[in-house]
């Protein structure tokens, strides 16, 4: 029986054309009209006015710029802000949340929610939150040029089929979106990278990193509220890459400096007693076998966030795909494109274990 094609899909149809130029402060002037109007109904024509186009040529500019049609903004906005309070206010009821958000009828929100999330708004409420990055959060003129930057929406991705992939990594750190935790982000890598003598801008570590790279560890909780919060660490793959890009077994891959532990914990589990791998040291990290989603993300590391939400929102809906329901981690991996953590020409893979 021949092995399966390790690449299994790239570029999706049906996201909007890469050869539209977008006009940033023309769309943000809109979405930012939409998001003080979300609980009303406002109608195309008066949308399209605040970018000053017509609705047909704003309509494609909007899709091209955010990733989703109008509408469909509108509606996943409104759920999230609902999603939002049903968490943050208790005491609010779902029929008031319903009705608040714009919705006509409670039965009309809980079917709209639970085609979102998965869940019904009570179920939601009561476990505390939902599935990862599910809510949408507010463009902004700052999200909407790094994803324009990004080459989103249509950008290139691939879906490949990869073996059993081992991390040797520091201590986890908790962490999430906010500027200070994106500094803290920052403070780390400086420290590991130190730690490991490597100098992305030196030509032969850059090869080095081509070969074996380095990768951050983001670690979600299994249930996401309002905000997104996650564990992070330094590390640095103990698979080398072949000359596709796959990793290679674990079983074909030579030692890296310092040695493999083969007591590591599956699927996100740490062992305190794996040994260093060339400077990153604590733990390790093994994910299963499977199908990974793998996007480029281009620029600082501070920006990850902008790429994640775009990624866990059209682009997800545009494959028709998911997260893996039990593997709680991506993978940032920096290998020959990357050259410091704030540096706005870097070329960063984010891995998202998908689905079966």
């Amino acid at each position: 029986m021949a092995a399966p094609d390790p690449e299994l899909a790239s570029n999706p149809s049906n996201l909007p054309a890469a050869d539209v130029a977008v006009p940033i402060q023309r769309v943000a002037a809109a979405v930012q009209y939409i998001e003080s109007h979300l609980s009303e109904a406002p109608d195309l024509d008066t949308i399209a006015f605040q970018s000053t186009y017509s609705r047909f040529h704003f309509q494609r500019l909007f899709h091209a710029a955010v990733g989703y049609p109008v509408f469909e903004y509108i509606r996943r906005r409104r759920l999230s802000e609902a999603a939002r309070r049903l968490l943050n206010s208790q005491s609010d009821k779902i029929i008031d949340v319903a009705l608040d958000l714009g919705f006509g009828s409670p039965e009309a929100f809980s079917r709209s929610f639970r085609q979102s999330f998965g869940v019904s708004p009570a179920a939601f409420r009561t476990a505390g939150g939902g599935q990862r990055f599910g809510l949408v959060a507010a463009c902004t003129p700052e999200s909407l040029a790094h994803l324009q930057r990004l080459g989103a929406p249509a950008l290139d991705y691939r879906i490949v089929r990869h073996p059993a992939v081992r991390i040797h990594c520091a201590a986890m750190r908790e962490s999430g979106t906010q500027p200070e935790d994106q500094a803290r982000l920052l403070a780390a890598w400086q420290t590991a990278l130190a730690a490991a003598n490597l100098k992305p801008e030196r030509a032969a570590d850059r090869a080095a990193l081509e070969r074996q790279p380095c990768v951050g560890v983001i670690q979600y909780a299994p249930v996401y509220g309002a905000d997104v919060q996650f564990r992070y660490a330094p590390g640095r793959l103990a698979n080398h890459l072949s000359a596709d890009g796959r990793p290679a077994s674990l079983e074909s891959t030579a030692k890296p400096t310092g040695g493999s532990d083969s007591n590591a914990q599956p699927t996100g589990g740490s062992d305190s007693n794996a040994q260093p791998t060339g400077g990153f040291a604590d733990h390790s990290l093994d994910l299963p076998a499977g199908d990974v989603l793998r996007v480029t993300h281009r620029g600082s590391v501070r920006n990850f966030a902008h790429s994640f939400f775009y990624i866990y929102g059209p682009l997800m809906q545009a494959i028709g795909r998911t997260a893996h329901p039990e593997i709680h981690c991506d993978l940032a991996v920096y290998g020959a494109g990357f050259r410091a953590p704030d540096d706005p020409d870097n070329r960063i893979e984010l891995w998202i274990p998908l689905a079966k």
